[in-house]
């Protein structure tokens, strides 16, 4: 067996293992036409084979590197046009937006991809299908990740942030080494391009790559990557069970006008608890950008500390120590938005129903399996599934949306974030839902189980006007 078909086997039993590609899913693969994401895209063009999905790719211009980006752009769609995969190129001003977000290249680049996977998601696959956005992160990168997170002080949770499979994003190569990957493409004859700015120095992630892993792997353990890659997996799944635990305890925190107020059943649980449940409040009242371990240090002394007791956050927060409990502030104070339930209007099949300066059009049809036409502010609903009352609002504390097909659900906090939608935004989407869940985050994904199938009879059909974008 020639040593590329051994690379293949061994991602195709990690797609598998992970239940990373449904069948029927829509895959968008992130092209830059270097080494990794040609790699990846030639194993998902083969992985079609047997397992049928549709598969596209997006190019992204970050309008940096002139004529090089040129060059990377051209070869990018002269792959996919010898392979017969559609590909989109989507140009994105990264210079102004770093200006605009008063940030750095780096962060304000993968905003620019997010926004650009998103736009590529709706071109391709814009009539209802699932989607996943394939990205080329490789064994290396995970290590990578996991240093720099140490280094940062983000904790075991940040250990764990770069997963095969986070919400609708997949990694389906997280588990080959980088020799491998280039081996591969030896072996398979398949050209590529370099980024010459992955030669130098000027970001932290390429300190790490040309300085911090070399050193690990010829002084310390060869094995470097493949340990830390494994360190962040048991990360991963520590994460999760924590992160069930304090969710449960937050549930049961008060939401205050003037903020979140964490309470007994934060006051009583086991420390290591403590920290999930901080970083889960952290999430709810604005986000953990900037958010180390120094500030959850931080946090937790004022909690065992005196009345009156404060500390200053990341995004101009506050946490206050109180006779009964810790009142995690917002910069505006929380202006009692998260006290207060957010205003909620009807909705009637065949009628319009109006929210602030927005109207959702209505109707009921029976459903003869015709083609579900879908775009980002139309959805069709399975109506038969719907419990109870239809309204419009904005998300409250505890919602949830089922994610699996099976029935499995998922916070709406969590799954916002996971989606990447912007935590300043996040309190002012609108949703849809019925008495028991959110079947719809407008302009984003709906509920699974609200998902037409062949045993659907009624469908409604949402449509929202006129189409503002929240966030793109």
């Amino acid at each position: 067996m020639k040593k590329s078909d051994e690379i293949f086997a061994k991602f195709k039993q990690y797609i598998r293992e992970k239940e990373m590609i449904p069948q029927g899913t829509a895959v968008i693969a992130a092209l830059s036409g270097g080494s990794d994401s040609v790699c990846m895209l030639d194993l998902l063009n083969r992985l079609r084979t047997g397992h049928p999905f549709r598969l596209f790719a997006v190019h992204v211009d970050h309008q940096i590197r002139g004529d090089e980006a040129l060059r990377d752009r051209s070869f990018s769609e002269e792959l996919c046009r010898k392979m017969e995969i559609p590909c989109r190129v989507i140009v994105r001003d990264v210079p102004r937006l770093a200006k605009e977000m008063k940030t750095g290249l780096e962060e304000a680049g993968s905003r620019a991809r997010k926004e650009a996977f998103k736009e590529a998601a709706a071109y391709f696959a814009g009539d209802g299908t699932d989607v996943r956005i394939a990205t080329a992160h490789h064994q290396g990168d995970l290590a990578e990740t996991v240093l720099h997170h140490i280094a940062r002080g983000t904790g075991l949770p940040g250990l764990s942030s770069l997963r095969p499979v986070s919400g609708s994003l997949i990694r389906p190569i997280l588990c080959l080494e980088e020799e491998e990957i280039l081996l591969y493409l030896r072996d398979r004859n398949l050209p590529y391009v370099t980024d010459s700015t992955n030669a130098q120095d000027l970001y932290t992630r390429n300190r790490i790559r040309h300085v911090c892993l070399p050193v690990l792997r010829e002084n310390i353990n060869s094995q470097a990557d493949a340990h830390l890659a494994a360190l962040s997996e048991e990360a991963a799944e520590t994460t999760d069970y924590m992160n069930g635990l304090a969710e449960k305890i937050l549930e049961q925190c008060t939401r205050l006008p003037e903020g979140l107020l964490l309470n007994e059943p934060f006051l009583k649980a086991p420390e290591a608890v403590r920290t999930y449940v901080l970083l889960q409040a952290l999430e709810e009242t604005g986000g953990r950008r900037d958010v180390t371990a120094v500030h959850i240090k931080a946090m937790k002394e004022t909690a065992r500390g005196g009345q009156g007791r404060r500390v200053s956050l990341p995004g101009g927060r506050t946490a206050v120590r109180r006779s009964d409990g810790l009142l995690l502030q917002s910069k505006d104070s929380m202006a009692g938005s998260r006290g207060q339930e957010p205003e909620a209007v009807g909705i009637i099949p065949g009628q319009p129903a109006f929210f602030r300066e927005f109207t959702l059009y209505s109707r009921l049809f029976d459903y003869k399996c015709e083609k579900i036409v879908e775009k980002k502010y139309t959805k069709w609903l399975d109506y038969d599934k719907i419990d109870g009352t239809l309204k419009i609002r904005t998300r409250r504390t505890g919602d949830r949306m089922t994610v699996l097909s099976e029935g499995g659900s998922k916070k709406l906090t969590r799954l916002m974030m996971e989606e990447g939608i912007p935590a300043d935004q996040r309190d002012l989407l609108p949703v849809i839902t019925d008495d028991s869940e959110v079947l719809w985050i407008v302009g984003e994904r709906i509920s699974e189980k609200a998902k037409i199938t062949g045993d659907t009879r009624r469908v409604l059909e949402l449509v929202w006007y006129p189409e503002k974008t929240f966030h793109t």
